[in-house]
């Protein structure tokens, strides 16, 4: 549930500077929690809403998840697939729910890799999906597109 971050800076020559984000006591950050982490994830930010907005699979348990118990997977955190979110921030560090856009029944009908993008006032999703005939949680067989209308209306 961890992503890298680094701060790139343009310079007026336009070339770019790199370097690490400190926290407000000072502390260099280079790891953050990130809902979805543990697998891929999609962010944009949004100029309308002044927010970025993060489609990731929804991590039920970081620790161990005793929902599932068929072979290798049990237990594994980073396998949970089978949901996919939707979360806001201000400012990329700190991110708030704004609720589940696809839910599989089993780790099969996994809902991941997602791609997002902005089509006026709505949020349009593309991710990889399975059914229950899919080889594995990763080796998908369908994709699925989903629109969230109005979903700037979910800002708390």
């Amino acid at each position: 549930g961890y992503a890298g971050i680094m701060k790139i800076t343009e310079n007026e020559d336009g070339t770019m500077t790199p370097s690490m984000i400190k926290t407000e006591a000072g502390n260099t950050q280079m790891l953050i929690a990130m809902p979805g982490g543990h697998d891929k994830f999609s962010v944009i930010y949004d100029e309308k809403s002044g927010l970025y907005w993060l489609a990731s699979s929804y991590n039920d348990n970081s620790i161990l998840n005793r929902k599932f118990t068929n072979g290798d997977i049990q237990g594994k955190a980073y396998m949970s697939r089978e949901r996919l979110a939707l979360y806001f921030s201000e400012d990329l560090m700190n991110w708030n729910f704004a609720g589940m856009i696809a839910e599989g029944n089993s780790r099969l009908e996994s809902r991941g890799y997602p791609h997002i993008a902005v089509d006026d006032g709505d949020l349009v999703v593309v991710t990889r999906c399975g059914t229950e005939e899919a080889s594995s949680q990763h080796d998908n067989n369908i994709l699925s597109f989903h629109r969230i209308e109005n979903f700037r209306d979910l800002v708390y």
